[in-house]
């Protein structure tokens, strides 16, 4: 089964921002139905 791999802000930052603000999760993308779609992001930038 694919995964779903995300980066989650854990706790909202007060100053500087640091790894204790994000958490890494993995989780199994479940079957789209009829009327969905799915989308595969390759890459962010600024």
């Amino acid at each position: 089964m694919t995964m779903n791999r995300q980066w989650l802000l854990k706790a909202r930052p007060h100053g500087m921002i640091g790894p204790d603000n994000f958490e890494f999760t993995e989780t199994p993308i479940p079957q789209i139905g009829d009327g969905e779609v799915l989308v595969q992001n390759q890459q962010f930038e600024k």
